[in-house]
């Protein structure tokens, strides 16, 4: 169980599942006092200090996930690319129309 200190309030106890998410969710960041009776010191201590803010911050990194990560940002700069030839073809086509308009008016009325 888990204690901290806000706006210099002592709060908990409370879980470690809601102490991470208090911390995912920015309630509390890596400055702010905690104390637990898990700790070896007596005293409270900064949260980024304790072996359960290293748990919950570091990260594996799964090459599958990096892999998709990967061919999702290629498959996305394809689509964009795809999608501003669209445009620029129904541009040029639009404007050709509008030329095409423009001289067979011309040339009809004379």
């Amino acid at each position: 169980m888990w204690y901290y200190v806000k706006n210099q309030k002592k709060i908990g106890p409370i879980s470690d599942s809601a102490l991470s998410k208090l911390f995912f969710d920015g309630d509390i960041d890596a400055s702010t006092s905690v104390w637990s009776d898990n700790l070896k010191k007596s005293h409270w201590v900064k949260f980024s200090s304790t072996h359960f803010y290293a748990k919950i911050t570091s990260t594996k990194e799964d090459p599958i996930l990096l892999e998709l990560i990967r061919w999702l940002r290629f498959l996305r700069a394809g689509l964009i690319s795809f999608i501003s030839l669209i445009l620029l073809k129904f541009f040029y086509t639009w404007q050709s129309y509008g030329h095409f308009l423009y001289t067979r008016i011309k040339y009809s009325s004379a």
